[in-house]
């Protein structure tokens, strides 16, 4: 399992100088043989703004606040797999091959969200058979996650890969 407790995301916009995000996010990542679990909170100093509109499942979440894991199984850079939560617990799943608009797809990854008077949660479960993967075997996954804060127009995460710089991805 992986936890993080502190680490700062880094605005977006301004990554280069490494600004952290003015509200504070935690997730933490686990797996087993058939998902990825992943759960994060999402501090917002003015929680009665946080935007949540969207309450379908693989639907588009621009326009509300959201955090998203950002997977790369084969650590090439070229095969993003991005799975995007907002906080009623709408999804929008981001697959090579265009595998997450298949039917079958939607309803396996699970994913709720609330707000809280400090912000909001969510958490999800994705399943592993949803994903391309590498062969079997041992493998070093790179992973990312972002936020996107809409009351402040801003994206932020929580390695900076901007400008080419994939080599600071995070790796599980």
């Amino acid at each position: 399992m992986i936890t993080i407790t502190y680490h700062p995301l880094l605005n977006r916009k301004a990554a280069r100088n490494g600004e952290p995000a003015q509200d504070g996010m935690r997730f933490c990542i686990a797996y087993d043989a058939q998902f990825i679990y992943f759960a994060a909170i999402a501090d917002d100093a003015h929680p009665e703004a946080i935007r949540a509109v969207e309450y379908r499942t693989n639907a588009s979440l621009r326009g509300d606040d959201r955090v998203a894991l950002r997977l790369d199984p084969f650590g090439n850079f070229a095969d993003d797999h991005r799975f995007e939560i907002n906080p009623r617990g709408a999804t929008n799943m981001q697959i090579p091959g265009a595998t997450a608009k298949k039917r079958e797809c939607k309803s396996e990854a699970v994913a709720d969200g609330r707000t809280t008077d400090r912000g909001w949660e969510c958490e999800a479960r994705i399943p592993w058979a949803v994903m391309r993967l590498p062969s079997a075997g041992k493998r070093t996954l790179r992973f990312n996650v972002t936020r996107d804060l809409q009351r402040t127009n801003r994206g932020y995460n929580w390695r900076d890969v901007s400008g080419g710089k994939s080599q600071n991805a995070g790796y599980w």
